[in-house]
């Protein structure tokens, strides 16, 4: 499974979306995430990836491409 669909079913587990997930679906706007959302969806990442992430680093990420692109610079 490439990266992009592992990310899709990590934020699956935790939303209940109608619409296409796609690299530019909002984690607020459009899966409607507030800060324990976030918290929950960092610590999924993070056990699905075997990656630490920094709640900092997790700030930055506004969309399911800018997940793409942190899990991506931290497996590496």
């Amino acid at each position: 499974m490439d990266l992009f669909n592992r990310v899709k079913s990590v934020i699956s587990q935790l939303f209940i979306y109608d619409g296409v997930l796609c690299m530019e679906t909002r984690i607020a706007e459009d899966l409607g995430a507030d800060s324990f959302d976030y918290t929950k969806l960092m610590s999924y990442l993070e056990e699905e990836f075997e990656i630490e992430i920094s709640p900092d680093e997790f700030n930055e990420v506004k969309n399911l491409g800018d997940i793409v692109s942190l899990v991506e610079k931290k497996a590496a």
